[in-house]
């Protein structure tokens, strides 16, 4: 979990592909999971935009995830990892 502990900003691909490599390491390791809430009406067009559990470290994680194609058609990358307030 070290690289995830902290709150992570991106704005390229690059960074954006070295988040989630370490985020797919930790659910396969089983210290991650992915939240998902049976009572929302229908999947985030981001496959990996969404809230995480780390029962090891007792912590709630969320991945704010946008890309997008600018006017010039150069895509953009963009994104937060953040530590949310829980009460594990």
């Amino acid at each position: 979990m070290q690289p995830l502990i902290e709150e992570i900003e991106y704005h390229t691909e690059a960074a954006f592909l070295k988040l989630t490599a370490a985020i797919q390491f930790e659910i396969d390791a089983g210290n991650l999971s992915k939240y998902i809430d049976p009572s929302w009406p229908e999947k985030s067009k981001y496959e990996w935009s969404g809230d995480y559990i780390s029962i090891t470290e007792r912590k709630m994680y969320r991945f704010d995830v946008n890309h997008y194609l600018s006017t010039s058609g150069e895509a953009k990358f963009e994104g937060k990892w953040t530590i949310r307030p829980t009460l594990l």
